[in-house]
This record gives structure tokens, sequence and C-alpha cells, in this order.
């Protein structure tokens, strides 16, 4: 076997930018369907008459993963005691979370709470329809089938009367501000969607403005959600695939002239 172990530092600086295996799997599988011919199947009524110069029969492809998964297991994988359950809350950012599935993110103070709700961008106020109620939030585009937001408020009413809506235009973001009447930490934004854990929110958070850091993960959030919802990379994946396109022309890389993947599509031929 190969001295796989020359990898691990690409890999490693990789993982750790991408935050998570699942991340990394499937940025290294988005690689494979962009640039190589893993994911090109045979047509079968051609096998008869002439042999494809790229791709694999039906299952082929997948029969390679599970050689490949199968040879690093010894046999058997290892038993976790306990796996990580659906409803995992998140770690807070800005003290809020993010609901990518719904379209927005949220931050919170003590004092109130800020729902980033992802619109198209060019929408104007007159093209808003934003109900604030004392138990509930709905906001959507006029005309559009679908709610952008649309819950019951979580815990404890609002004072509506000073809660208020903005939209930036250029940026494709409405911003919504709720006053919360009692001075504690909510879980969600709205009932029934994902849940931060609060044992991990910041208590020494002051009203005002988040540092940068906190203010770059909201925009990156944001700007993640918009790039899933019309099927582009996330900034994670744009990075993990630049530091691949990188990695091709580094000294001992696969992709080399004399590497074991030359030939493949995407490498680096003399």
């Amino acid at each position: 076997m190969a001295d796989e172990s020359r990898y691990d530092e690409l890999l490693m600086t990789m993982a750790g930018q991408l935050g998570s295996i699942d991340g990394l799997l499937r940025t290294l599988f988005s690689f494979l369907h962009r640039k190589t011919d893993f994911y090109v199947e045979w047509d079968p009524a051609l096998l008869a008459s002439e042999r494809p110069t790229m791709g694999f029969v039906s299952g082929k492809a997948e029969e390679l993963l599970l050689q490949a998964f199968q040879s690093t297991t010894d046999g058997g994988g290892v038993t976790a005691q306990q796996s990580q359950q659906p409803g995992t809350k998140q770690t807070p950012v800005g003290n809020g979370g993010a609901c990518p599935d719904h379209g927005y993110c949220w931050t919170q103070t003590l004092q109130e709470v800020t729902v980033y709700v992802d619109v198209p961008k060019g929408t104007r106020g007159r093209d808003m329809v934003c109900d604030i109620g004392t138990r509930s939030l709905s906001c959507k585009l006029k005309g559009a089938g679908g709610q952008q937001a649309s819950k019951e408020i979580p815990f404890t009413a609002l004072a509506a009367r000073r809660s208020l809506w903005n939209l930036d235009s250029d940026d494709g973001v409405l911003v919504v501000t709720l006053e919360k009447v009692a001075k504690t930490w909510w879980a969600c934004a709205l009932e029934g969607h994902p849940e931060i854990d609060t044992s991990k929110v910041d208590s020494t958070c002051k009203v005002g403005d988040y540092d940068e850091d906190t203010q770059a993960a909201i925009r990156k959030i944001m700007f993640d959600q918009k790039q899933k919802r019309m099927g582009l990379p996330t900034s994670d994946e744009l990075t993990a695939s630049d530091l691949l396109e990188k990695a091709k022309l580094a000294p001992g890389s696969p992709f080399m002239p004399g590497g074991p993947l030359a030939d493949a599509p995407g490498g680096n031929h003399p």
C-alpha cells in the first residue's frame, strides 16, 4: 500500500477549514464530480460495439467507494457509545443560530432578538409584507406563494409597538428587530425551528453592535444559505476547492507527472 500519510498535512488543513467530516467528504466528492470521470456511467448500449475511455459501468463507482471504505476498517468499524441525535442543539453564533431550511439566521441580547431573513437582491420595502404580533411573526413577499419566515415566537411575548423591520435591498436581507418583554435567553427565534445551546450563550454580551468576528460569521451564514438554495458551492467548499487546485501543483502531489492520478481528468500532464 502506498504511503498515504504524506497527504495528511493537506487533508488536515482541509478538515480544519471545513470543520467536520461531513464537510470534508462533500468537498472530496464534489471534486470527483467536477474534475474526474468518477460519476460518469457507461451507456450499456455502447458496450457491445466499443469500450468507452471514461467512466465506469453502472454500480462500479459505488463498489470502488465501498472497497476503499472497507480497506481501512480492518474488518469492522468502531461503534460509538452514543451517536449524535438529530436534534442536537447548535453552538450559538452572536448568541443566536442559523435556520438554512427556513432562509434566516438570528442573534440576540437579553433585551432583543434580531432576525436576518434572506430575500432576493433588489427587493423593495413595498414588496414586503411583515406582520409582527405579540406572539407571531410573518414575513413574505407580495405575490409570492411561500413565506420567508412565519411562526409563533417562543417563550414570551414581545413589545410589538417597539419592534421594527428594515430592508437592505443591496445585500438582499430583511432585518427584523424584536424587543423582549422579559430579559431571558431564547433557544430559538421561532417555535419549532432549530434551537441553540443556551448554556453556551455569552452572558457578558452588552447591548450594541457585535464584534467584527461575529458580524463576519453572520455574513458567512447568510452567504452559505443563498449559495445552497441556488445549488452553488458554500464558502467552505469554495475555499477547499481552491486548496485542492493548489495542491495539484504541490511537491508529491498524486496529480503531478508520474503520480498515481497524473492521467486522471484534471491531472497535470507534461
